[in-house]
């Protein structure tokens, strides 16, 4: 059992496409799998993930479906994101281009869990909650949101003035060093359950993060009065991952989950983490979540107007926040041009220099003892220079020192002067200058013979298995993992996934029941019968077609009032706003219309 109720700390995480596609049935699956712009792929070979993950998939689809569910997938996007929902919120979103009826709207969600686009759960009493998955909402944005943004030209850019705050560190070396004060000293949990105050300072202490910078993701988390929102913010991460883990009376690293992360180059671990913190923690807020996206599908390097990024209304107040969050975590350079607000992406955000080959060698020693860390330099030897060189620069150079204190801790970890030696000369790819080997030499002397303190030294991952292995695992660890430090309100990852699709009859009851002419050519029928469909259309929340004599109009009635012998039906013609009414003497013929069923026939 897990000590100090972390089971009770460990809220659900909201589900991303990976866990949505392994948690359906097999009918659903197969219902996705024969989708036509689904099919050609799979039959190809592809995996439903690799297919619905896939942005060229994706505008395929929206070329070839029709403007109802790309009304309401973009509805949702607006009002809900990531957040799971229920369908009777979703009837209540306003219009963004095209105005829809319940019915149309019931069967676009239909034939958006068919595409594999959107998916659902039900709670343990019933209730059914749609949503789509986080990790897809950037691929959508740009498609139904798209921004539209005009970088300013190479001229113009000299006259942006830059904010005048200090260099950040990109969040994944703000969390490498955060993470290394953990592997030197585990935070202990005290007999209450709490985590150690002191241990929490010296955690803060390291990082330059400061807690109102991220005011905007509103974090809830144990002991909130106590940890700062940084420290709150690496432990959650760390856990998330799978870094951290609790053995024991501590929080402590994970020995085997660090090699994978320790692989990656500070881009590649900066890209996993800007999609971590969309999703994981932007993802709480529809409109930030909006705003988070938008900056995504933006190009790097380029400077672009602040407001430029606004898709809606609500985001107002969302943009500064958020932009000034990515500031805090290295990603983004602000500025003002001629008065107005303005930022640019930096490239550690620009996904084709993942696969850019490092150097093997990137570190430089210096006769005097001092290293330079260039910023390309993989986070496996940035970890290594912390255990055995002391830190005097954290910047866009990191520069280490080598002395004697760092050489007494580094022999404490498991390090002999053999190693330290062995990992200088490998990593700056010549032979260590003469005076820091004899240093290197004198420091470790005293030692030899005397049992280290600890013996908690790691090595490196070296085999090309472990390699190829390592970032596949960090990616799963970052979008699957499910512990960690941060409540989470929208906790799907807990009910079980809706095993069926409505077919026709569900989504519109006693259909089988009605006379076909009902739904498939207007009549003219006796009052009474009049009086009943409209009845079964407020049922259905479907539109009526209604023959006058100035002809045939579409009408979405909302309620029917008797009068005396007679009665009138209140509701909306598809051309015209407001609720007007029609009175029953003036309705010639009538049918229901219902969108397009044929596809649901099959479910």
């Amino acid at each position: 059992m897990e000590p100090h109720g972390f089971n009770a700390r460990r809220e659900g995480e909201s589900v991303n496409l990976q866990m949505s596609i392994e948690r359906i049935s097999d009918s659903i699956r197969q219902l996705i799998s024969s989708e036509p712009t689904v099919r050609r792929r799979y039959e190809q070979g592809e995996g439903l993930e690799q297919i619905l993950s896939c942005s060229k998939w994706a505008a395929t689809w929206q070329q070839s479906t029709d403007l109802a569910q790309v009304e309401v997938l973009t509805r949702i996007l607006l009002r809900f994101a990531g957040l799971p929902f229920e369908l009777e919120g979703l009837m209540k979103t306003g219009t963004v281009r095209h105005f829809l009826t319940g019915a149309e709207i019931r069967v676009a969600v239909a034939r958006l869990r068919r595409s594999g686009i959107l998916f659902a759960m039900r709670k343990a009493w019933g209730e059914q909650l749609i949503y789509l998955p986080a990790d897809t909402f950037a691929m959508w944005q740009p498609l139904l949101l798209p921004v539209e943004y005009e970088a300013l030209p190479e001229k113009d850019m000299r006259e942006v003035s830059q904010s005048g705050k200090d260099f950040r560190l990109p969040l994944s070396l703000e969390l490498l060093i955060a993470w290394h004060t953990i592997y030197r000293q585990p935070i202990a949990f005290t007999a209450k359950g709490a985590l150690h105050r002191p241990a929490i300072a010296r955690m803060a202490a390291k990082m330059r993060l400061i807690q109102r910078e991220l005011d905007c993701l509103a974090l809830t988390y144990p002991q909130s009065e106590q940890i700062p929102a940084q420290v709150a913010l690496a432990l959650d991460i760390g856990l998330h991952c799978g870094i951290l883990c609790e053995k024991g009376n501590e929080i402590r690293i994970s020995d085997c989950i660090l090699e994978t992360w320790l692989v990656l180059s500070p881009i590649e671990a900066d890209l996993r983490l800007h999609e971590l913190i969309m999703t994981r923690y932007g993802s709480v807020d529809p409109s930030l979540h909006l705003t988070a996206s938008a900056v995504q599908s933006l190009p790097t390097m380029k400077w672009v107007m602040d407001e430029s990024i606004k898709v809606m209304g609500e985001q107002e107040g969302k943009v500064d926040q958020w932009l000034d969050l990515m500031e805090s975590f290295g990603w983004v350079d602000r500025g003002m041009y001629k008065g107005r607000p303005v930022f640019r992406k930096k490239d550690r955000l620009d996904p084709r220099l993942q696969s850019v080959p490092m150097r093997s060698e990137t570190i430089f020693v210096q006769p005097d003892g001092e290293i330079f860390v260039p910023p390309e330099t993989v986070l496996e030897q940035r970890w290594m220079l912390e255990e055995i060189a002391e830190r005097v620069t954290a910047d866009h150079l990191f520069v280490y020192r080598l002395t004697r204190d760092a050489s007494i801790r580094a022999f404490n970890s498991g390090h002999s002067v053999q190693s330290v030696v062995a990992f200088l000369e490998r990593n700056s790819g010549t032979s260590l200058p003469e005076p820091c080997l004899r240093a290197l030499q004198d420091w470790f002397a005293p030692l030899i013979g005397i049992p280290p303190l600890e013996q908690i030294r790691r090595g490196p991952a070296s085999s090309k298995a472990a390699e190829a292995t390592a970032t596949g695992a960090a990616t799963d660890r970052l979008s699957k993992k499910e512990q960690g430090w941060i409540y989470r309100s929208h906790a799907l990852s807990v009910y079980e996934a809706d095993r069926t699709i409505p077919n026709k009859d569900e989504l519109f009851p006693g259909m089988s029941s009605i006379p076909a002419s009902w739904i498939s050519q207007p009549r003219t029928y006796h009052k009474t019968t009049h009086k009943e469909i409209i009845h079964r259309a407020i049922n259905w929340q479907a539109a009526v077609q209604i023959g006058q004599n100035s002809g045939q109009h579409s009408f979405t009635p909302v309620r029917l009032e008797e009068e005396d012998s007679s009665w009138r039906v209140y509701g909306q013609w598809l051309t015209e706003k407001g609720i007007v009414s029609v009175q029953a003497d003036d309705i010639r013929e009538i049918m229901i219309l219902l969108p397009p069923l044929q596809e649901l026939e099959s479910i």
